[in-house]
């Protein structure tokens, strides 16, 4: 496939774009040759980051659509996802009886995606890459400004820090300035809390500490408009004496840069959490049950036999 969209372009003295080269490689995987290949377009969106719509058919009478999107941090590899985002680089895959069908489809949702329109699902896939090892020495060979970035909670390694990399070894983020994250001080901390800006090195724990990426398949902010919503939360000490474990953290403060949302990317971690107490909390009440009923009943029946004696 790649040597002969390679001929292809140079017969039309085309340079081939890291994008181009991408979308070769996907359809290679994906089994198909140059001449299942009908159409690809290969557009931007609002937010500068280029999408392709391919349709492709091996038989004429289905026509196949993929989306490809030029995602951040492709190269890195993937150690989570969100639990909808396809698990490949081709996020939608639709079918359809003519080659009109899906020339509409694509022009319909290229529109949408021109103007920053995604609809709620497309919002939420999102997936966490590892950085290098080298991030700290090297931080903007690594991560990228406007990046939102992740490392452990102290003391609770299945939750995590979050922040914004604004470049130049900085991040933004959201906890008590004099204190490392940890899940203590995100329990206890509540008035030192306030966004601010640190160098990487204040950010992780330690020095060996893993940096993960969270990047969001469709981006919804330019990197720039992220660095600058970041930058102005921390002029104005965003989230002073705000803080909530649950409610307005690190995690809500990297979504709001990044996409506009308050959201969690541990949010299924607090679920379980939640669940487990109310097991919990239901467990105890039950035992509290049983033992009013066995105490009154026990009186009752003790009752009954003064009677009777």
């Amino acid at each position: 496939m790649s040597a002969l969209w390679n001929f292809f372009s140079s017969l039309f003295h085309k340079q081939q774009s890291d994008f181009e080269k991408y979308i070769a490689v996907i359809l290679d995987k994906e089994g198909y040759i140059l001449t299942d290949v009908i159409q690809i377009s290969i557009e931007e969106t609002k937010f500068k980051q280029k999408f392709a719509h391919v349709i492709v058919s091996k038989q004429k009478e289905k026509y196949i659509v993929l989306l490809i999107l030029d995602e951040f941090h492709r190269d890195k590899p993937i150690i989570k996802r969100q639990k909808t985002t396809p698990e490949g680089p081709v996020l939608e895959r639709l079918t359809f009886a003519s080659e009109n069908e899906a020339k509409a489809h694509v022009s319909k949702k290229a529109a949408l995606y021109r103007i920053g329109h995604f609809d709620d699902k497309e919002c939420s896939y999102y997936r966490v890459v590892k950085c290098g090892t080298e991030v700290l020495k090297n931080p903007d060979q690594h991560v990228l400004p406007g990046d939102y970035i992740l490392r452990d909670l102290a003391g609770f390694n299945r939750a995590s820090h979050a922040g914004v990399y604004v470049g130049r070894g900085k991040v933004i983020h959201y906890d008590d300035p004099d204190l490392k994250a940890s899940v203590v001080n995100c329990v206890t901390g509540k008035g030192g809390h306030v966004v601010h800006v640190a160098p990487l090195e204040k950010f992780v724990t330690h020095a060996e500490q893993e940096i993960r990426i969270l990047v969001h398949c469709f981006q919804q902010r330019t990197p720039d408009e992220k660095i600058a919503a970041a930058e102005e939360l921390a002029k104005v000490q965003y989230g002073q004496y705000e803080y909530g474990i649950f409610s307005n953290n690190c995690q809500h403060l990297a979504s709001l840069v990044s996409c506009g949302r308050l959201e969690m990317v541990d949010q299924e971690i607090v679920d379980s959490i939640q669940n487990i107490a109310l097991i919990a909390f239901g467990m105890v009440l039950a035992g509290v049950a049983k033992t009013l009923y066995d105490y009154f009943f026990s009186k009752s029946d003790d009752r009954k036999n003064e009677e009777h004696a």
